[in-house]
């Protein structure tokens, strides 16, 4: 499945990261924690740009055998 980006909005909160990835907040945070997907902190915020999410999608990308 491939993802459009001109979907992908410029900035995500969390909880939009999750619900556009279809995953809990708990794998976000998990995600956050181990510094697998990089975000920008605005005081208590986190947000994801466009581009970390297109890195983190690009970087975990599996090809199909068939």
């Amino acid at each position: 499945m491939m993802i459009d980006p001109d979907t992908i909005p410029k900035l995500m909160t969390t909880d939009e990261l999750a619900a556009f990835f279809k995953v809990s907040k708990t794998t976000i945070y998990r995600l956050i924690s181990g510094r697998e997907i990089s975000f920008f902190k605005v005081r208590r915020q986190i947000l994801f740009s466009k581009e970390h999410v297109l890195v983190y999608l690009q970087k975990n990308y599996i090809e199909s055998i068939k």
